[in-house]
């Protein structure tokens, strides 16, 4: 967000960014949704509608999972609700790493995981052995020969993007934010299947988790194995607060 100036707003997919005068951000969440053909989908680079109440679930679920990982000793760039704007976090500036990257944990076969490997995939939503990391440029221009692309460690190092170091450091973050998010799930009678975060460095080169933790960034499923839409978290999770 370097380029904007204080008070621009600028609009992504499912959230709106502004810079304050302080140089920090307000970080606005809308009811778009991504998605294909009517079917709500976080890992789609498309904008396939608005789902309706939306934008408040996933402001509640990022504002709770931001604080879970802080009390963990897990940087973030969360800081504080905007009590002048709904549905608005406060969130700190943080530089990215090359044009931006996702680090990806997935702990079943499905979304484009299954795709990619079909001979090796026999039934959507099986298991892995162990939870598998992926990187990804955050890349979806027009035209893109592939929009967010995967990409291996030694690219990253070769095209300057991460250190060998880095890289490592950033697979362990992820893995202990999904163990978090995911243990907090289960206790709600929800699973984890996939996530992603977006890291960003501090103005001391410290790695935070920027973006969102909610509905948005996530696969879930309930105990009967069906997925779980942001509507239906929202009202399975803060049940109680109802």
């Amino acid at each position: 967000m370097e380029h904007l100036k204080p008070g621009e707003t600028q609009a992504g997919k499912t959230k709106e960014m502004t810079l304050r005068e302080d140089g920090n951000l307000d970080m606005t969440h809308t009811d778009n949704a991504t998605g294909e053909g009517g079917v709500f989908d976080p890992g789609s680079n498309e904008v396939g509608g608005q789902i309706m109440g939306k934008a408040e679930v996933c402001f509640r679920a990022n504002n709770y999972f931001m604080q879970k990982l802080q009390e963990a000793g897990i940087l973030t760039h969360w800081m504080d609700v905007n009590p002048d704007r709904p549905y608005t976090a406060i969130v700190k500036s943080g530089k990215n790493y090359g044009f931006g990257i996702e680090v990806i944990v997935r702990f079943d076969k499905r979304g484009s995981f299954a795709k990619r490997y079909p001979q090796y995939v026999q039934t959507i939503g099986e298991p892995l052995d162990t939870p598998v990391v992926e990187f990804t440029l955050k890349y979806d221009a027009d035209g893109a020969f592939q929009k967010d692309p995967l990409i291996n460690k030694s690219v990253l190092v070769a095209l300057g993007i991460l250190t060998a170091r880095q890289h490592d450091k950033l697979e362990r973050l992820a893995l202990q934010v999904a163990e978090i998010i995911k243990s907090e799930l289960d206790a709600k009678g929800m699973t984890l299947c996939d996530m992603k975060i977006e890291p960003f460095r501090d103005k001391d080169g410290n790695n935070m988790v920027g973006d969102e933790i909610s509905p948005d960034c996530w696969r879930i499923i309930g105990e009967d194995g069906e997925e779980i839409d942001a509507i239906s978290f929202g009202r399975m999770f803060f049940a109680s607060e109802a």
